[in-house]
């Protein structure tokens, strides 16, 4: 007879195939209570709160951890993303008023076209000039705007995108 595992052992065994404390950190739990969560020091997941229970479903994927019933429900792969890309910002993109939601969606357009069209100069020009823009853009940058872009029209891969990414854009010009 094969004995069930306590939650705590199966937080604590897909943690060591899957974790990091970055990923604890980008769902937003304490890495305290993580710790206590897997160390078993809390056994009664009864006592472990919705929001907790909501994280550590985003963070895992593991059943145990679903809030149903009208409860809390899992964060949203948008949410999970302004969590990481907006410092100390405590809205959710769901609870953003709609006309705000269009707003920025209306900028990021805006601001992708004409980055389009900026671009579209490199594509005659003299290599000198490309070489210009690749010595002042960061590579991995780019490469973290291209991987984002990319995420986000995959749904079905967006929430592990999120999770596993924790390269932080530059910022900064070269």
């Amino acid at each position: 007879m094969t004995e069930e595992k306590t939650w705590n052992q199966q937080l604590s065994e897909w943690y060591s195939a899957h974790g990091s404390t970055q990923k604890v950190k980008e769902v937003g739990l304490a890495k305290t209570t993580f710790k206590e969560y897997k160390s078993g020091k809390i056994t009664n997941l009864e006592k472990v709160s919705s929001t907790n229970k909501t994280k550590l479903y985003a963070l895992t994927g593991l059943d145990i951890f679903k809030v149903e019933g009208g409860l809390q429900t899992a964060p949203t792969p948008a949410a999970l993303a302004r969590q990481q890309t907006v410092p100390i910002q405590k809205k959710s993109i769901d609870n953003l008023a709609l006309n705000e939601v269009d707003s920025r969606v209306k900028e990021i357009a805006g601001l992708f076209y004409d980055m389009v069209d900026k671009l579209d100069y490199f594509k005659d020009c003299p290599e000198e000039h490309r070489t210009k823009l690749t010595q002042r853009l960061c590579e991995e940058d780019i490469g973290y705007l291209t991987s984002l872009l990319t995420a986000i029209y995959v749904p079905s891969k967006f929430k592990a995108w999120v999770l596993r990414t924790n390269y932080r854009p530059r910022r900064k010009y070269h």
